[in-house]
């Protein structure tokens, strides 16, 4: 079944990040490379660039503040939301962990994903948990430890997003200073003065990339 503009856009990450080699080694998603490539249409792959620098970079700041909240050793439930066909609960060892990972995106974008795992004989151990939702009508649940929303809350209206900060939350956002041309399905850019933002604590991380492309990464708590 085909995906949507928005539903696919986790293509173009997985393939940018397979593609350019930065970050942490990612042996599962070079499984499933091939098993994607041959059996989903040119024009779900193609929706999202496949050698996005700003995407990379993104990922990568992401996993290293995943890890360091999972280092802290208080971390026992996280939620992913928007999980795409991200591969960071076997990049991050998850697998070998006592935690409990929960993925959470459409129905037709996590049928794809089992079917790729089932199609290249991966087995899902106990602790990974797949959940199907409207993203843009219910979000993220309460009673996580920690919620990842990598490349999804910007497609989503503003106040959605601050009224789905129910617990800390790793989002990555565009801020109003990027040159790059906000996408037409894309709701919103950052700007850290709005008043909107006054509802919930809030560090911004701004980092340079191995890709050398300056990106914003926000860890919000509710207040």
């Amino acid at each position: 079944m085909p995906l949507s503009v928005i539903q696919s856009t986790g293509f173009g990450t997985f393939y940018s990040r397979i593609n350019r080699r930065k970050g942490l080694p990612d042996p599962v998603a070079d499984i499933l490379k091939p098993y994607l490539r041959d059996n989903y249409t040119t024009q779900d792959k193609n929706r999202g660039a496949t050698n996005d620098p700003v995407a990379i970079d993104r990922s990568v700041c992401m996993d290293e503040l995943i890890q360091k909240e999972i280092e802290g050793g208080k971390i026992k439930t996280i939620f992913n939301a928007g999980c795409g066909f991200c591969t960071r609960y076997w990049r991050l060892g998850i697998d070998k962990l006592d935690i409990e990972w929960v993925e959470c995106d459409y129905t037709n974008v996590l049928r794809c994903k089992l079917d790729a795992y089932r199609g290249c004989n991966i087995k899902i151990p106990k602790n990974y948990i797949f959940m199907s939702s409207d993203l843009q009508k219910s979000c993220i649940p309460v009673g996580f430890d920690l919620c990842i929303a990598e490349g999804l809350f910007v497609w989503l209206e503003k106040s959605f997003v601050i009224n789905n900060i129910h617990q800390k939350t790793i989002f990555d956002v565009i801020g109003i200073k990027r040159t790059t041309v906000i996408g037409k399905e894309q709701k919103w850019l950052f700007d850290e003065n709005e008043d909107v933002w006054s509802n919930v604590n809030f560090d911004l991380i701004q980092r340079v990339g191995p890709e050398s492309r300056e990106h914003r990464v926000i860890i919000a708590t509710p207040k």
